[in-house]
């Protein structure tokens, strides 16, 4: 989660339609569902040391990125959100 989509809100000041719970409480509630801990990394994956880092530190066995956002309507605001959302 690159939590971009509630950076638009915030920026904008809106409130999503769709409401987002934040990532503490949807960590807690995959290891209620799970039993599970999930280990959160934040930060740029084009930050090459940071991903290096996030990797050795659970060394996992696949990597699937998930990286999208729904971000058509804020990214023709502007060019400088154009470029953002082009970066993430």
């Amino acid at each position: 989660d690159s939590l971009v989509r509630r950076l638009f809100d915030e920026q904008l000041g809106t409130q999503t339609l769709t409401p987002i719970a934040s990532l503490k409480n949807r960590v807690k509630k995959w290891k209620q569902i799970s039993g599970k801990q999930l280990s959160v990394y934040i930060g740029d994956i084009c930050d090459f040391e940071f991903l290096e880092d996030a990797f050795k530190s659970f060394e996992p066995h696949a990597v699937v990125h998930y990286g999208e956002q729904r971000s058509a309507p804020y990214s023709m605001m502007d060019r400088g959100r154009a470029v953002f959302t082009q970066h993430n």
